[in-house]
């Protein structure tokens, strides 16, 4: 019975330290300042403007470990600072920015966002007391370096649709380098760019993704090629201009496998084929040592 007893002891001892491992959020006891319901209510639909040389000062009795910070437009250079000590943030282009204070000095209880270089828009602001992070936090890696696969989506939820289980085998269970790189952005839609950031994390993709500056637009009847290199044209880009940015991915990554669209675009969606008419003869041409330099000026990731 005394055996049964000390084993009973030591399994609710180590549950006890297990749960007292997880970082809590106490987002809800913190203190903003200015005070936002929108900054602290967990919603990527509501968000709030900070003017260029704004500051959000967050004060909480328990010491602050981290804050996560969702940005709801491309997000500027800022600065956080604690326990004296400041540092750079932003640099990468994250939308969803989690920020650890050890680079601080450690936990405090008072945490400053300056954003000294231009405005921010900002949907959410999480903060987490000491220990382990959850796993719904996203700790993005840069887009850099080599890639053992680059999967080249048209849209955010292409990757999803179309390639099945790519990303959550490649990524998530077997963990290759993974880079995905979309040939669209969706800065027409605001919820669509968190959408792609939550389902690439959620299927174990951990480098940030490529973004490039072709709006996605079709009018959901033309399926040719020459309506879509027309659209492109509206904004100022051209094949030449697409091919240039195929281009650049493929040097910039070196992967060993390239997963793009069917010729048909699936459905026939135009923009899918243009994605995969220009990835041909980029493939050709990042192999050439002597390839044409092009404006390379859509390969905005930073």
């Amino acid at each position: 019975m005394k055996k049964i007893f000390i084993f009973l002891a030591a399994a609710a001892a180590a549950l006890l330290l297990s749960l007292s491992a997880g970082a809590a959020d106490i987002t809800g006891s913190a203190a903003f300042s200015p005070s936002d319901p929108a900054v602290a209510d967990g919603n990527e639909a509501t968000r709030s403007v900070y003017g260029k040389g704004s500051m959000i000062t967050v004060r909480s009795d328990v010491p602050i470990a981290a804050v996560y910070v969702k940005f709801d437009r491309e997000p500027p250079e800022w600065t956080l600072s604690a326990n004296g000590v400041s540092v750079r943030r932003g640099r990468y282009g994250f939308w969803h920015e989690f920020c650890d204070l050890a680079a601080l000095g450690g936990p405090a209880r008072e945490v400053t966002l300056h954003f000294d270089t231009e405005k921010a828009e900002i949907c959410d602001i999480y903060v987490f007391s000491e220990g382990d992070i959850p796993d719904w936090v996203q700790r993005w890696q840069p887009a850099e370096g080599y890639a053992d696969l680059v999967l080249l989506s048209t849209h955010a939820d292409d990757e999803q649709l179309f390639f099945l289980g790519v990303l959550p085998y490649y990524a998530g269970e077997m963990g290759y380098e993974v880079q995905v790189v979309y040939f669209t952005n969706h800065l027409n839609t605001r919820n669509r760019p968190h959408e792609l950031l939550n389902g690439l994390w959620t299927v174990g993709v951990r480098r940030y993704p490529v973004i490039g500056a072709l709006g996605d637009y079709w009018d959901g009847y033309n399926e040719t090629l020459e309506y879509s290199y027309s659209a492109a044209a509206r904004e100022g880009i051209s094949r030449d201009d697409l091919i240039a940015f195929q281009v650049a991915v493929l040097r910039r990554f070196r992967p060993q496998v390239v997963v793009g669209h069917d010729i048909n675009g699936e459905y026939g969606h135009p923009q899918h084929k243009i994605n995969t008419d220009t990835l041909i003869p980029a493939l050709a041409f990042a192999a050439e040592g002597q390839a044409a330099v092009w404006c390379l000026r859509l390969f905005y990731d930073k």
